[in-house]
Order: structure tokens, then sequence, then C-alpha cells
């Protein structure tokens, strides 16, 4: 993206349950400007993304669209901050739906068929993850956005250099 802000748009290549979305930045001692003589470590963080939301487009028929997904209904999946200070180059965002506290939110959207209830056994616990029976995912998703709202203070652009992401392919049905 140009500047401090932009965004891009995903069509996935298949409808997924979504339960995450990692974001990589360069490592400042690989950048290209770590070999001047002046060099500043800050010059590469501060075009790395630093506030950003995620939105999430429902899957349609291939015959509904060519793209794929719904690209009016797109919904909120959370907004982030990758921490380019402490945090490590690969950083880890879950999509899990919001708990019964802050679901008043998600019901305004209206969008119930974009919800997936997914039940695990105790093999896909860990310390991370200590009470993990269920969790709720948004589902059948065809499309997502990548909002940077800002970046670590580069006035010209930010650098995306690597977005993964994470789920199960959606049932048909």
């Amino acid at each position: 993206p140009e500047g401090t802000k932009g965004q891009i748009t995903f069509r996935l290549a298949a409808p997924i349950n979504i339960q995450g979305v990692s974001i990589d930045h360069l490592p400042s001692m690989l950048s290209t400007q770590s070999l001047r003589e002046n060099y500043d470590d800050s010059d590469a963080s501060s075009s790395a993304p630093r506030k950003f939301s995620i939105i999430g487009y429902p899957a349609l028929h291939k015959s509904s669209s060519s793209l794929g997904f719904d690209k009016d209904n797109g919904v909120t999946l959370g907004t982030f901050e990758y921490d380019i200070k402490n945090g490590p180059t690969t950083q880890i965002f879950e999509l899990l739906l919001p708990s019964s506290d802050e679901e008043e939110e998600i019901d305004d959207n209206d969008n119930d068929d974009m919800i997936f209830e997914k039940e695990q056994d105790d093999a896909g616990c860990s310390a991370t993850k200590p009470s993990c029976s269920s969790e709720t995912f948004y589902s059948n998703l065809g499309g997502i956005t990548i909002q940077i709202l800002d970046n670590w203070g580069n006035p010209d652009y930010t650098s995306l250099y690597r977005i993964r992401i994470h789920g199960e392919l959606a049932q048909e049905g």
C-alpha cells in the first residue's frame, strides 16, 4: 500500500472456516538498507504495518459472482496491532468469534451463516489454549481484506512481506 493506509483483498482458492491470519515483516538485519554505512534500524521497521483490520466476505457459488465472494457483505473479523518492537517477525492473529459478552456486536451484522462451531478433542489443547473443547470460527468465507490503518512511521509506504490465511475447508452443503 502507498502511504500509511491501504488495503489488499484476496479471493480464497476455496471457501474456508477461518481460524487466523499470520503476517510477516522482513527482519531489519535482512533489509538491503542495513548494508548502508549509516543504517538506522528504524528505517526498515517503520514501513511495517501497525494497526490493521481483517474483513471477511461470505463465499458465493461461482455462478453467482465471478469474484467467488459477496463483496457487499463484509464483516470485520477483528482489528489488531503488529508489534514490530517486541514481537517476532511472524505474528499470528486468531479470528475467533467474540465471547458471549461481545456477541451483540456480531448479531447486528446479521451474518449467522458465517458462524462455524468446531468441536476439538483433548489432543488439540496446549499450554496456550488450555480450554479448547470447542472454538467458534467465522465460516464459509470466500474472500479476505487486510485493511492497513497505520504503519510504524513511514509516511511513503507500508510493506507487507507475507500474509497467510489459516483455516479449514468449509463443508459444502
